[in-house]
């Protein structure tokens, strides 16, 4: 009914005023991460962390529309997850404002904010993540640095950790890609 009736104000004040511009569109930015992060540790403390840079000034679809952008609509991180280890691994994401080069788990859980996860891979498990899962898991606090950076300078990092459900976990993300709907008036 709202959607009627701000047509119908348009089409008045488009015949009154001879413009009215009811034009937005949806388009998809993508960014490739690294094809491979390698994620380890233990109890006494992390031996590697995964980090990809986002910079979305270097996908076109983002520079081309930037001027325009309304709003990110959505977010989904998409790879795979390969546990590398015999007990259950509990992977997530952080993401920190700017490019960041954090290399200590506890820096990153300081400094950033949970974007995604967890999520439960079992030993010697690979689990894809597509769209509808990962969408899922995405968190309110990262979704809006993401909003803010992107609406902003387009730069961003987001880091793989692994949360502690034994004595340690080793776990692989593969083919790491970042996809961001974004809403646009051009």
């Amino acid at each position: 009914m709202r959607r009627a009736h701000l047509v119908l104000s348009c089409l008045a004040l488009a015949l009154a005023s001879g413009a009215c511009n009811l034009a937005s569109r949806t388009v998809i930015a993508e960014s490739e991460g690294p094809a491979a992060m390698n994620v380890a540790g233990t109890l006494a403390g992390s031996t590697a962390i995964g980090r990809a840079q986002v910079d979305l000034n270097q996908v076109a679809v983002y520079r081309n529309t930037k001027s325009g952008l309304q709003a990110v609509a959505d977010i989904a991180l998409l790879g795979s997850i390969k546990n590398n280890g015999l007990t259950i691994v509990r992977p997530e994401f952080f993401v920190t404002a700017d490019t960041t080069s954090f290399t200590n788990p506890a820096l990153v859980r300081t400094n950033g904010v949970r974007l995604w996860g967890p999520i439960d891979v079992l030993p010697s498990a690979l689990v894809a993540l597509d769209w509808n899962k990962s969408a899922a898991l995405v968190g309110a606090g990262g979704r809006e640095v993401v909003a803010r950076e992107t609406t902003g300078d387009g730069r961003f990092t987001i880091y793989a950790l692994g949360v502690v459900t034994g004595t340690s976990w080793n776990f692989t993300v593969q083919d790491f890609r970042t996809i961001l709907i974004l809403e646009t008036d051009s």
